[in-house]
């Protein structure tokens, strides 16, 4: 059964009424689950349907009290935002009162383009008020105070016009445009008599817009604070009862709207007697004195807010508004580093070459295991309230899939049949509609192939920072941020972290496992576990043999050797030879990359002059090319380029030398050079 119009207002009316008293404390009615579905009914339109009905001035109070300073950074942007379409409204209005004061036939209109002087004086003027907002908001704290510009809020909200709206003008109008004063005077004149009205319904607009959930969801919030019974004066109460039954007399038959409609069909009858049994009740909060109702409320402030964003949260679950809520945190963020030396110059370059330099996308690059992972990880954590949201994932097959990672907290579910690359371009499109700046961390993307097929997609995203933590030093015009060594001083430090047993007189010994590591901050890591697991209860194996079988024997051939507990990639805990193993792959390389590294290998540690060695590497067919990818594709080398030297990192040597089964054969033509130089000498 349908109920007529009058009576579902005169029903609606009796729920608020008893809902509101419910939440303030009184006498709760018997049973409310048909009441739980009225609210639920009305509660997510109810502020569009308030803030499109009569009472505009009702929606300001609730602005400026009690909360104004928790909403003025999402208002603030708007208001921005709205005053940039409030200026393309301008010039639309201004064209189309010239065209009603001008006589142009409509092949005219089409041919001469009339009044082409004033679109071009709009777009000027456009450019200037983004020019004039970046002015002010970069240097708001050292302009004198006759040049500020102030967008307060708060006194636009209670004085009913934006007050820094005529000093804009006069900023902007400052340079005339046009030729004819008469004409720029008059443009003048129709901005200060118009630009207050436009702008307030431009703004009323963007509040509307769905792309602005965060202002729109602070002001649903208020409208729903003030129904539950946060303002619990007796008259306001009744105001709200009134807003309500004004919102329904208005016929705004939304979804919402049905579903109350079906919610009272399903238990009318019950629903009144709920209804009756409750009025007494509600008659009797109304004739409480303010003293007594003050008395009866015991949920704190901190409590009422809390139940208003569990409510708005179960409103958007359960009714579906369409306008979504994705958190902050995209993925699980990265672990926080035990230890971190060191770096802290690293973290400053990284955010000044991030927003100082304009920087969307930066490579945080070096050897592996040299601490890239962990340098990206601190900067998440150091810096993650410059960012709205903040995303960190790793490439395993592809950096596409890796992506992919996203598609949950962004709401994003795709069926079989979508193919992957059109989920790859809904996720793009969904992570662009993000406020900037947003951070992401793509961890491990060290091949080159695969960035350069996502290369393109990533700087589409110019909402966001993307940090890739890779080998790769050069691509395309990407800006690196190259990962070094620690000194010797710090890696010291460092390694008494995980041995605290190491002793002074042990650094000259540490100084040369320093250079037999490269300076490599996980191995060191690892070789100090190993010599506390080794030395804890009492001295077995001493930094000094430690280093004899690392000379004699290698990295991998250590004589003590037990698992560790580390952070580095999917290892949490492992031997010291699965984790350098893991460092670099020889199944990365092809066959000619193979050869050339492994020469490297079995040359002397250091820089090795690239003239010298010419000579020796004819044999290796193409090798300039090959030397290229492994030094700025792949990681394996380093290249200097203004010496003109190469040198290879002692870590990379011991695993080529130990894992790769060719090495005879790849090195015989270079031994072959080196024997034929010395027979002509």
């Amino acid at each position: 059964m349908r109920l007529p119009k009058e009576e579902l207002i005169k029903l609606g009316g009796l729920a608020v009424s008893g809902i509101a008293f419910v939440a303030c404390g009184g006498v709760y009615l018997p049973d409310q689950s048909t009441l739980t579905k009225v609210v639920e009914a009305l509660a997510p339109n109810f502020a569009h349907q308030f803030l499109s009905g009569m009472d505009y001035r009702r929606f300001k109070e609730f602005l400026i009290t009690p909360h104004p300073d928790n909403l003025n950074h999402d208002l603030d942007r708007l208001m921005k935002d709205a005053l940039v379409q409030s200026f393309h409204h301008m010039e639309t209005a201004y064209l189309n009162r010239l065209e009603q004061e001008s006589a142009y036939s409509q092949w005219k209109r089409v041919i001469k383009r009339p009044f082409e002087k004033f679109r071009s004086a709009f777009r000027t003027l456009r450019r200037s008020l983004m020019r004039e907002l970046d002015y002010q908001k970069e240097y708001r704290g050292t302009l004198p105070e006759n040049e500020k510009i102030e967008f307060n809020l708060k006194n636009w909200l209670l004085t009913d016009q934006h007050l820094a709206l005529p000093k804009l003008i006069d900023e902007l109008f400052n340079f005339p445009e046009l030729d004819d004063d008469a004409e720029w005077e008059k443009l003048r004149n129709f901005f200060t008599g118009n630009l207050p009205r436009i702008y307030d319904l431009s703004f009323r607009e963007a509040l509307k817009d769905e792309r602005n959930l965060k202002a729109y969801k602070a002001f649903q919030m208020y409208v729903l604070e003030l129904v539950v019974g946060q303002n619990v004066q007796t008259h306001q109460k009744l105001d709200e009862v009134k807003v309500i039954l004004l919102a329904l007399q208005h016929g705004l038959q939304t979804s919402a709207m049905d579903k109350l409609d079906a919610a009272l069909e399903e238990s009318i009858e019950r629903l009144r007697t709920e209804i009756n049994k409750g009025f007494e009740n509600v008659i009797r909060l109304v004739e409480l004195s303010k003293a007594e109702i003050m008395k009866e409320i015991q949920l704190s402030k901190a409590e009422i807010v809390n139940k208003i964003d569990d409510a708005t949260e179960l409103v958007i679950k359960v009714l579906g508004t369409g306008k979504l809520v994705i958190d902050r945190q995209l993925t699980e963020p990265p672990f926080m580093p035990e230890v971190f030396l060191g770096r802290e110059d690293d973290l400053e370059d990284i955010r000044r070459m991030l927003f100082e330099e304009s920087n969307l996308l930066l490579l945080v690059n070096g050897n592996g295991g040299i601490g890239k992972t962990s340098l990206a990880a601190k900067y998440y954590h150091k810096y993650d309230t410059l960012y709205s949201h903040m995303g960190w994932v790793i490439r395993k097959t592809s950096i596409g899939d890796a992506l992919l990672k996203l598609a949950p907290k962004l709401h994003l579910k795709f069926d079989s049949k979508v193919s992957r690359k059109q989920q790859l371009e809904i996720l793009l499109g969904r992570m662009a509609s993000l406020e900037k700046p947003c951070l992401l961390v793509v961890d491990n993307a060290d091949a080159p192939e695969d960035l350069a097929i996502y290369y393109k997609s990533l700087r589409r995203c110019s909402n966001f920072h993307v940090l890739l933590t890779t080998r790769i030093t050069r691509f395309g015009k990407a800006k690196a941020k190259l990962v070094g060594s620690l000194p010797s001083d710090i890696a010291q430090r460092l390694f008494l972290q995980y041995y605290p047993k190491f002793t002074q007189s042990e650094q000259i010994h540490f100084e040369r496992l320093h250079k037999a590591v490269g300076g490599n901050t996980l191995v060191l890591e690892l070789i100090a576990k190993q010599l506390y697991e080794a030395n804890c209860l009492e001295e077995q194996y001493s930094l000094e043999r430690l280093l004899i079988d690392l000379q004699n024997k290698g990295l991998f051939a250590l004589q003590y050797s037990t698992e560790v507990l580390l952070d580095y990639r999917e290892f949490t805990k492992s031997t010291p030879e699965n984790v350098i193993s893991a460092l670099y792959d020889l199944q990365d390389l092809s066959e000619s990359e193979r050869r050339l590294i492994s020469v490297f290998a079995v040359l002397p540690p250091g820089k090795i002059s690239i003239s010298m060695l010419a000579p020796l590497l004819v044999a290796y067919e193409n090798w300039q090319y090959t030397f290229r990818i492994l030094a700025e594709k792949k990681g394996w080398l380093d290249w200097n380029e203004v010496d003109g030297t190469a040198s290879i990192n002692p870590v990379v040597q011991e695993i080529v030398r130990s894992k790769n089964s060719f090495l005879r054969d790849d090195t015989f033509p270079l031994i072959k050079a080196i024997s034929d130089k010395i027979s002509t000498m």
